[in-house]
């Protein structure tokens, strides 16, 4: 249903009682409250009727006493302070190191091996281009939660700050899960990314579907990175 919804908004993208009813959808069946804000930001900048004002009223409200109860109840789970990323920290280690014994075997050598040892830097420094702005980005968005939560546990909340907020929260998620599919992408046993994304989406955001999906990733590498020890364990047997 969601689905047919986005290919109407892509249509008529002005459409209030379209982004309403998307708004409404990711809040009651996927629990995507930071989307549900998303959307329904579209509607404050539109014409709209007295009815779909009143709608909009009304799902806006529920959203924010959501948050309201989330964080008067202590589940809001504050922000984790990542450390910021250095040029040294990554996936690379082990690579490097294959590197290096590769690069000593092929001096003064020009063949097919150099230039796989070539690609993997290539991939290796790509790998960790990436990676730093999928942490900084993480690192901005925790901070931005942290100031979302403050404003909803204020007294008087400033409606328009916490529907921008919201926004703003639901486009860094996903520029972060588009990082976060290409360092799969280039690394698909690289454990320590997919760890945080899954603290990311789970202790900050709260998306449930996004953890579920984040668990599995972290499974099949731990699956993965078993068989290759399994496998050399039974390699050494032979010798």
């Amino acid at each position: 249903m969601i689905d047919n919804i986005n290919v109407f908004l892509e249509i008529f993208p002005g459409s209030v009682k379209l982004h309403i009813m998307a708004a409404f959808i990711y809040f009651s069946i996927f629990k995507n409250s930071f989307k549900s804000l998303y959307e329904l930001s579209f509607t404050r900048s539109k014409h709209s009727s007295l009815q779909d004002q009143y709608e909009c009223f009304v799902l806006s409200s529920q959203v924010i006493d959501y948050f309201q109860k989330r964080a008067t109840q202590g589940i809001s789970n504050q922000p984790v302070q990542f450390e910021k990323a250095s040029s040294g920290s990554g996936g690379g280690n082990a690579k490097d190191e294959k590197k290096g014994g590769a690069s000593k075997k092929g001096v003064g050598e020009f063949n097919s091996a150099s230039f796989e040892v070539d690609s993997e830097i290539k991939q290796v420094i790509e790998f960790e281009k990436i990676n730093i702005k999928f942490q900084k980005m993480i690192e901005i968005t925790s901070n931005r939660t942290r100031t979302f939560w403050e404003e909803i546990l204020k007294k008087n909340i400033d409606v328009q700050k916490v529907f921008g907020l919201g926004a703003k929260i639901y486009k860094d998620f996903v520029l972060i899960k588009r990082l976060y599919k290409e360092l799969i992408g280039l690394n698909n046993n690289y454990l320590e990314v997919a760890y945080l994304y899954k603290i990311f989406v789970s202790l900050i955001l709260n998306f449930e579907i996004e953890v579920e999906d984040a668990k599995l990733e972290i499974i099949k590498i731990m699956q993965s990175k078993s068989m290759k020890k399994h496998n050399i364990k039974a390699e050494f047997k032979t010798i």
